[in-house]
This record gives structure tokens, C-alpha cells and sequence, in this order.
């Protein structure tokens, strides 16, 4: 008998009712599931933005890393703990996981995940390094056991995220403070040793008398005892040919930023001018005057009373930086301006008028000459054991003092009356006493490395060895928390402050020094001609720019009184008083601002300086500020002067920053940004 279709359906119906009556279990178990999963998702993005947030809060944490790492290395694990939500180590951090936050377990510097073993993830941290020695810092979470949201699933996934932030040095950015620092920090350094009486010094190469290829010098990782403060270049110059008739020889130095500068070959003109933005030659007040001496004296030969020889003439005292010897006899020859005057130099000359060991003065009778000599400056030279000796005190700051010698015999008489030849022997020494011509320059040494002895007065006759050493102004760098603060002159003479142009106008001035200059970024040599020019043809202007102008003329100092002292509570000096460390990001007195050329500010009128990089400087006090604890304190001495330490600064990540490659020094008073780079 066949089934009706009505009994067919009923029978369908029926089979469906059962199917879907065993499919229930599966897709409440595939839901919960899919569901779960969900979750577990969204735990997993909760707990990557608590690692992020942890280590970007860690990375405003690192400025203490140059001059107390071990303070530093513990606020930096305070700082990301109470981003990271884990409750264990933190206590009552932020960020708490959504659910079950007591899970979640956190470690700093490590290889490896927090396994739960122990009861903490103390043991794990810094197995990578601490932060301030690896210039990063990596946070590793896991939430352990996180469920799904049904119960009866028997599945704890085990969650995991992790975060890197680097410190590296800025490249640019926008909020620096109009204020521009000037610094010695060349990448080559070299010495040209100049004949004073080639004709053309100047552009003549074969005035260079030292060997090409042997013209640059060493930065000295470890310098000499008493010269630790000094960045020193030193190196020997060999075979030196001081015989060639002339014997008078300046030491020009020359320092260098520019990566492909060249001083093998050509005139000193042509080595100096070759990138004047990127390359400075310190050669006293002519072009080859040089800022140390040689007087090459002939060995040979005989003097008489119608032709003396004046041989070696030998400097000694001035104000010199003293070291070991040999180079401590070498004090006169470069003095240090340290802003008093420079104690007495002492001359002494051997002079050969052909008389022997006979006393020169007596009269020719008794086998002298009547021999009487002086000194310009110094006076009358007095004569004892073969040496003829006077002093003189050069004035500070006072460049080169180039010293004549005058020699008057008398062929026949006793002594007295006429019939007295004499002679001028020009520049047979030249004391140089630090200036302005003389730029970073605070040591410099030449010494002959066949005597050992100095190498300022030196027999022509030998093939001169000769080792140069030069001490630099040293680059800046962190200041000791007990270290005096430094002033930087906001105003003295219009030109010649250390202000800086951003935007146009006393106003703009002002809302730069309180809200920070619109974007720059370090100077790019690839990018201009020559120093701060336009860039080459079909080269676009950089973006942002990389040069910047110095502000001439006067202006108020109204904003600077509105950004610190007022009100004095709530703009306290911070740096290191009653118990506190380093001042807190949040510290107004905080300002980055631009490092300049080392020549910058050195010469009035409206100039454009390469941006070298940028530093940070915490204001201890200022002109106008008066504020109870600001170090120095008092209404000080009215020029508009700002007070205070250069330290490496976070820069905090709000506006345009750029970051450079480089990771982060923490020594060298720079800004640094954190980077999140995983």
C-alpha cells in the first residue's frame, strides 16, 4: 500500500526534530566557542595595549640613565608595572585586564614569558640587560588561564603580547625652545704646519711643509693625566723638513664635521674654505700665523760679532694646562686665556757671536765683543752660563706675541762709544696667549720625538719627528647633580645673544620661547651647496628646515618671567633640592633647544647656523625670576640670563617628532624619544 504525502511529511518532520534535537549540543559548543574565542580576542588586544602603554610609560622614565642608571633603571620598572596591569608586582596599577585581573603577570628585560613557576616574575627581568645599559625596554605579559565565558568549556587559553620601546636621539620635531647652544664636536681633526715665509703661504701648497697623509690626528679615547676634561687629538708627524732656509713655522689646527673632508693635498686656503660651515682652521690672526710656533735655528756654522747666529730659544712659565713632561715645558707656547693674566714667560736664547766659551760682553781685548742684546717685548736679556735670559707677561687673550731679538757688538773698542754693529733676528718665538682665532683650541703641544724635548725650538739641520697633541673644549654632556649651573646669555648686546630665530618678530619670539619653534631638524650637508645655502639644483628645500637664523635686536622678557616665576609655587627650582631627584617631565623649567656651531654668536648681524642637534637644559634660575630656592638666587645681573644643567631629556611624543637612527647616549645633554618598535 503507498504512503500518503501527508504521512510522508509527518515522517520528515519528524526525522528533522530529531536531527536538530542532536545537533543542539553542537552548535551551543561551536557557538560558545566562536563566542569565547571573541572574548579571548579582545582580552588579547587589551592585554597588547596594557604592554604598550607599559612600555611607553617606562620610556619617559629613562632620563636619569647617564648620571644615576641604577635610580633610573628602578623608575623605569616603577613606571611600566603600574601601566601594566599586573597586580602582583604593581600593587593597584592601571590598565587592569577586563577579566580576572590577577592573572596577569609582567616581566621587564627578559628571554623569556612568565611561566608561573615562581611567585613573581621578578627572577626574569633584565636577563636581556637593564634598560639603561640596552637603550630599550621590553615588557613581556601573560594572562594566565584566561577562561572563555562558558564555564563548562574545559579550554584556558594561555594569553601572550609584548611590547619594545627604544630611546633613540631626535632628528627633529617640533617644541624646541628658540635658544641656540653652541658646540665643539668635530669628526676629523688635523694639523698643517705652515713656512711663514713661502711666498703666498696661503695658496701656495708647498707652504704645507708636513707630509700629506700624515696631516690628521687621533682622537685620543684616553687622554693624558690632567687632560681628562679635554676631547684630545694627537698623532706623530714624520718626516717634517724644517731645513728648507726658513725658520720661522705656525701650526695651524683644523677640525671638521664634514664626512668627506679632505686634507691630503692642496693649499691651506683651499683646506679651510673647502666647506666653511663644516670646517674651521684655528690660525691666529693672519691666515698662516698658526696658533703655535717653531723656530727652526741653523746647527751648524759660526757666529761673529758682524754675523751672530741666534740658535735655541727657549720659552718657559706662562698659563698652560700642565701635564707630564715633556709637554708641561710646553705651557708657554700655548697659554690658556683663564680670565686673569697670564704669569710671566721667560726667554732664553743661545746666541753664538764666535767669542767661545769667553763671556761675549767683555770687551774684545779680553776676547769678547762688548755683546749687548734685548729682547722685544722683555727688555734688556741678561747673560749667565752661556744664556742670554729675559720675561715678559703677555696680556689675556692676547693672541700671538711674537718675540725680536737685538743684538749690538763692538768689533774694536772696550765697550764704549761707536763702531756698533747690530742685527734684528724677527720672530724667534711666539707665545700664544688663547682668543677668539684660537676658537675651541685649550691645549696644544709639539714635541720632538728624536729629543723627546719640546718641539718649538728645534735644530733645522735634523729631519724633524714631530708629535702633535690638541685638547678641545670637550662636547657637552650630563650634568652631576652637584655640578654649578651655567649661564646662557637670552640677552647682552643685540647680535650676540644666544637667541634664535623661529618666527618672525618680538612676539613670535616670545610664544617660540613658551610654546617651542615650529619643526626643524639636524643640518644635512647633502642638501645644500655650501654651509646654510640654498640646496643644489633640483634638490628640494628641506622639510623641515635644518638651518636657522640668529635673532638680532631687543626684546621683552616678559614671557620668560610668565613661562617659570609665575607664580614662583608652582615653578619651584627642582633640580636636586630638599630630598628630590631629577625633576619630573612635567618640571616647566624643562626647555629643549638647538646646539649650534661652535662659532655661532661670535659676530653680530643676522646669521644662518647648521642645526647640529638638539639638547636638553633643565633652568635653575634666570634674570628676572627671583624665586625662592633658584640657584644662583637674587634679581642676578639684569642681562636676561638663564641659569641651569644640561641633561638628556625625553622629549615628551606629542606634535611632529622625528627619530633618528641612532639609539640614545644619555651622556651627552641630548633629546632622545621613545619609539615603539614592536
Amino acid at each position: 500500500m503507498l504512503s500518503t504525502p501527508q504521512a510522508r511529511v509527518r515522517t520528515e518532520l519528524g526525522q528533522v526534530v530529531i536531527l536538530f534535537a542532536l545537533l543542539i549540543p553542537v552548535i551551543l559548543t561551536i557557538g560558545s566557542v566562536v563566542v569565547s574565542a571573541g572574548n579571548w580576542y579582545v582580552l588579547k588586544r587589551h592585554l597588547q595595549t596594557q604592554v604598550d602603554s607599559a612600555a611607553l610609560a617606562g620610556g619617559q622614565a629613562f632620563m636619569d640613565c647617564g648620571v644615576e642608571p641604577g635610580i633610573a633603571n628602578g623608575n623605569i620598572a616603577t613606571a611600566a608595572l603600574k601601566y601594566s596591569g599586573d597586580t602582583l608586582r604593581s600593587g593597584t596599577p592601571y590598565n587592569l585586564q577586563l577579566e580576572q585581573s590577577g592573572d596577569q603577570r609582567v616581566v621587564l628585560n627578559s628571554t623569556n614569558y612568565w611561566t608561573g613557576g615562581a611567585t613573581d616574575g621578578t627572577g626574569y627581568d633584565n636577563s636581556l640587560g637593564y634598560p639603561c645599559d640596552t637603550k630599550f625596554l621590553d615588557v613581556k605579559a601573560t594572562d594566565d588561564r584566561a577562561p572563555l565565558l562558558f564555564k563548562w568549556i574545559p579550554l584556558f587559553p594561555d594569553l601572550k603580547s609584548r611590547a619594545r620601546v627604544e630611546l633613540h636621539e631626535l632628528e627633529g620635531g617640533e617644541g624646541i625652545r628658540p635658544i641656540g647652544v653652541p658646540e665643539v664636536d668635530p669628526t676629523s681633526v688635523a694639523v698643517l704646519i705652515i713656512n711663514e715665509q713661502a711666498v703666498n703661504a696661503a695658496t701656495n701648497p708647498a707652504a704645507i711643509v708636513n707630509p700629506p697623509g700624515q696631516r690628521s690626528l687621533t682622537f685620543q679615547t684616553t687622554p693624558p693625566a690632567g687632560l681628562s676634561g679635554l676631547s684630545v687629538w694627537s698623532n706623530t708627524i714624520t718626516p717634517v723638513d724644517l731645513g728648507n732656509g726658513s725658520s720661522a713655522f705656525g701650526t695651524v689646527i683644523v677640525a671638521s664635521r664634514d664626512p668627506a673632508f679632505f686634507v691630503n693635498s692642496g693649499s691651506l686656503q683651499t683646506i679651510c674654505n673647502q666647506n666653511p660651515t663644516q670646517t674651521k682652521c684655528y690660525s691666529g690672526a693672519s691666515a698662516t700665523s698658526g696658533i703655535s710656533f717653531i723656530h727652526a735655528y741653523p746647527g751648524g756654522g759660526a757666529g761673529t760679532a758682524n754675523d751672530p747666529i741666534v740658535r735655541d730659544v727657549t720659552l718657559s712659565g706662562g698659563c698652560g694646562i700642565g701635564v707630564s713632561p715633556p709637554a708641561r715645558d710646553a705651557n708657554p707656547y700655548f697659554n690658556v686665556d683663564d680670565g686673569t693674566t697670564c704669569s710671566g714667560i721667560g726667554i732664553s736664547a743661545t746666541i753664538d757671536f764666535g767669542t767661545g766659551a769667553v763671556d761675549p760682553q767683555n770687551p774684545v781685548a779680553t776676547g769678547g765683543v762688548c755683546a749687548e742684546v734685548s729682547a722685544s717685548p722683555g727688555g734688556t736679556m741678561i747673560y749667565a752660563g752661556g744664556v742670554w735670559t729675559a720675561a715678559f707677561t703677555p696680556a689675556i687673550a692676547s693672541g700671538a706675541n711674537q718675540i725680536d731679538i737685538t743684538t749690538t757688538t763692538d768689533t774694536t773698542g772696550p765697550c764704549t762709544g761707536g763702531n756698533n754693529p747690530s742685527d734684528t733676528f724677527t720672530k724667534v718665538a711666539r707665545p700664544y696667549v688663547a682668543d677668539d682665532a684660537s676658537g675651541p683650541v685649550e691645549y696644544l703641544t709639539l714635541e720632538d720625538t728624536n729629543t723627546g724635548l719640546i718641539a718649538n725650538s728645534i735644530n733645522k739641520t735634523s729631519v724633524a719627528s714631530i708629535k702633535v697633541s690638541v685638547g678641545l673644549t670637550p662636547p657637552l654632556t650630563d650634568a652631576a647633580p652637584s655640578a654649578p649651573p651655567i649661564p646662557l646669555r637670552i640677552w647682552n648686546t643685540p647680535s650676540q645673544s644666544q637667541t634664535l630665530d623661529c618666527a618672525s618678530g618680538a612676539s613670535g619670539w616670545n610664544t617660540a620661547m613658551e610654546f617651542g619653534c615650529p619643526p626643524y631638524q639636524i643640518y644635512d650637508q647633502a642638501w645644500h651647496t655650501s654651509g646654510c645655502g640654498p640646496p643644489p639644483a633640483g634638490v628640494p628645500v628641506p622639510d623641515p628646515p635644518d638651518c636657522i637664523a640668529s635673532k638680532t635686536g631687543n626684546f621683552s622678557q616678559a614671557q620668560i618671567n610668565a613661562m617659570w616665576a609665575s607664580p614662583c609655587s608652582a615653578t619651584l627650582n627642582n633640580w636636586y633640592q630638599n630630598g628630590f631627584g631629577e625633576p619630573p617631565l612635567t618640571d616647566k623649567r624643562w626647555i629643549p633647544l638647538f646646539i649650534v656651531d661652535e662659532t655661532a654668536f661670535t659676530i653680530s648681524g643676522k646669521k644662518y647656523y647648521p642645526v647640529r642637534r638638539f639638547g636638553g637644559f633643565y633652568v635653575t634660575a634666570g634674570s628676572g625670576m627671583n624665586c625662592p630656592g633658584d640657584d644662583p638666587s637674587g634679581n642676578l645681573d639684569g642681562k636676561r640670563t638663564l641659569y641651569g644643567h644640561f641633561r638628556s631629556y625625553i622629549l615628551p611624543t606629542f606634535g611632529e617628532v622625528i627619530p633618528d637612527e641612532d639609539l640614545c647616549t644619555f651622556t651627552d645633554g641630548g633629546v632622545c624619544v621613545p619609539v615603539l618598535v614592536e
